[in-house]
C-alpha cells in the first residue's frame, strides 16, 4: 500500500495524462525568434496615409451581383450536377420500362378494368344526406303549424 500512494503523490506523475511526460516548471522555447520592433519612420508613415486615403477598387455591376446572387448560383450549379450525373451515370429509359414491363402491364389492366366497370355500371341514386334518417327517429316528428292540424294528427295515432 505505501508504494502506491509514493506513486500517486510523487512530483513525476502528479498532474499528468501520460507517465512518460515529465513535470517541468520551464515554460517551452519559441521554436522562432521573437522579432524586434523597430519604430515607425516618417516613410512608412507617408505609405500608410496615402494607403488610407485612395478610394476602393470600383468593381463592376456583375460582380456585384454575382456576390449578391452567390447562394443562388451555388444551388443552381449543384442541382444541373445532380440531373447531368444521374443522366450520364444513370439507366436510360429503355432500362426502366424493360425492368418495370410487368409493373407498368399489371397496373394499365386494372386502370382500363376500373374505367370499364366506372361505365358500365349505373350510379346509385342520390342519398339525402348520411345519418338523416337517425336524425329525425331521435327528434320525433315535427310540431303542427296550427291547432287544427293537431287534432288531425291525434286522431290519426289513435287510429293505428
Amino acid at each position: 500500500m505505501d508504494i502506491s500512494l509514493k506513486k500517486k503523490n510523487s512530483p513525476s506523475t502528479s498532474g499528468n495524462l501520460f507517465r512518460h511526460q515529465k513535470v517541468t516548471n520551464n515554460p517551452p522555447k519559441p521554436s522562432l525568434p521573437l522579432q524586434k520592433k523597430t519604430p515607425i519612420t516618417s516613410s512608412a508613415k507617408t505609405n500608410k496615409n496615402n494607403s488610407q486615403n485612395t478610394p476602393p477598387m470600383a468593381s463592376s455591376p456583375v460582380l456585384e451581383m454575382l456576390q449578391q446572387h452567390r447562394l443562388h448560383l451555388l444551388i443552381i450549379s449543384l442541382s444541373s450536377l445532380a440531373v447531368v450525373s444521374l443522366l450520364s451515370l444513370g439507366p436510360s429509359l429503355r432500362e426502366i420500362v424493360a425492368f418495370f414491363w410487368p409493373l407498368l402491364l399489371s397496373t394499365a389492366l386494372f386502370l382500363s378494368a376500373v374505367a370499364a366497370f366506372a361505365k358500365l355500371s349505373p350510379f346509385p341514386p342520390p342519398v339525402a344526406a348520411p345519418g338523416e334518417e337517425i336524425l329525425d327517429y331521435v327528434a320525433g316528428p315535427p310540431p303542427p303549424p296550427d291547432g287544427e292540424a293537431a287534432a288531425e294528427v291525434v286522431d290519426r295515432v289513435k287510429e293505428e
